[in-house]
């Protein structure tokens, strides 16, 4: 309305998506619990439990974590999901498999430390009100995942890429080359996640923008050159736009080849909202293409804004994004490539670790002061 009269409007659409961000919000800390909830049959005696597997396998020290979607309890029908943890074993259990067993549905505490990590709050925040230990040998799979023919397909691709990588190295170096290039992080050991925690280089372990960056680079790079032996796409100015389609496809295959992780997901919607500009011919304004991928995320998963790794990665891209601009128009342009491409790397760690230490500091109680050196090393390795 304001907009139609030729009136700047701030406020009120400010305030209109803080609203609409506590109510979606709300839904996830607050809800509306039906009857037959999980949340009304937690209790410490043994109880027989029937759901399906609702997540990949998540690491543990003592097994493995699943989250399980419940479908009954006793003889009862119930809904939502618990933490579902097996004790012992292999990790045999895949996303999609229906099984029983019997154990203790426990509620999930909260922080008892003031400004400690709310792990009921957490937990809520992922739709999770209950949690189950159970031995492995006691569980009866009633029916196995039915996987898509596509998802198997990128299963084994992922289990044939890991098993080359397995092959070829041994040891950590193995785990930290899966971690690089299909995302999968669980067998890095502690030591070496400290000292890349330490060292201020802990984000080149996490699939995000400088992987699909690289991965959408390449890919442009060579679909352009490829395409440009068309003579009927070169001559209708064409190659560009049809690189930019197919790049698209490439970055999106990517990222689902890895996973998804939030920083996967922020780097893939910035890559394919920034290659679709070339399809409508406009000019890429970033900081806009950061905060769309930002507000997709959050139309899909609102509670994403309190996750660590959400915070991080925006907060890095965006202080990457502002400070650039300032340096480059206080700098001549340099001869010399290799000088450039020295300056440009010092100045996106400076305002990366800049932007991003106040979280760090808060999360983490650490800070490296020698992150800048370590990424003048580890990014180009």
């Amino acid at each position: 309305w304001r907009i139609s009269r030729e009136k700047g409007s701030a406020l009120v659409p400010l305030a209109l998506f803080f609203f609409i961000g506590w109510v979606s919000i709300k839904s996830y800390l607050a809800p509306i619990l039906p009857s037959d909830h999980i949340a009304h049959f937690l209790s410490e005696r043994p109880q027989k439990i029937t759901g399906t597997i609702d997540t990949d396998v998540m690491p543990y020290a003592l097994g493995a974590r699943y989250d399980l979607r419940v479908e009954a309890v006793g003889q009862q029908p119930a809904s939502g999901k618990i933490r579902l943890t097996v004790l012992g074993g292999d990790r045999f259990l895949n996303a999609g498999d229906r099984l029983s067993f019997t154990g203790r549905l426990r509620p999930i505490r909260g922080s008892i430390n003031p400004g400690g990590f709310d792990y009921a709050r957490y937990m809520r925040m992922h739709r999770i009100w209950g949690a189950c230990y159970v031995k492995q040998e006691l569980i009866n799979i009633l029916e196995k995942s039915p996987l898509s023919r596509e998802w198997k397909q990128v299963e084994n691709f992922r289990r044939k890429l890991t098993e080359r990588i397995e092959n070829s190295v041994s040891g950590q170096p193995a785990q930290v080359l899966k971690a690089l290039i299909v995302g999968e992080r669980k067998g890095i050991s502690v030591p070496v996640q400290e000292a890349f925690n330490r060292s201020g280089a802990a984000h080149a372990l996490a699939v995000s923008g400088l992987h699909v960056g690289m991965v959408a680079g390449s890919a442009m790079a060579f679909f352009c050159w490829a395409l440009s032996y068309a003579p009927w796409l070169t001559a209708g100015g064409r190659v560009r736009k049809v690189a930019a389609v197919l790049t698209s496809i490439f970055v999106a295959a990517y990222g689902v080849l890895t996973g998804m992780s939030p920083a996967t997901q922020r780097a893939v919607i910035m890559a394919l909202v920034f290659l679709l500009g070339f399809l409508a011919q406009k000019e890429h304004d970033l900081i806009n293409t950061v905060f769309i991928a930002a507000l997709l995320i959050l139309i899909v998963y609102p509670p994403a804004l309190f996750s660590i790794s959400f915070q991080l990665s925006f907060a890095a891209a965006i202080g990457i994004i502002t400070g650039f601009p300032k340096i480059a128009a206080g700098e001549g342009k340099e001869t010399r490539w290799i000088i450039q491409a020295f300056k440009t790397s010092v100045w996106a760690s400076i305002f990366a670790i800049g932007a991003t230490l106040p979280l760090v500091m808060h999360y983490f109680n650490q800070i490296s002061w020698v992150g800048v050196i370590s990424n003048l090393l580890v990014i180009p390795l």
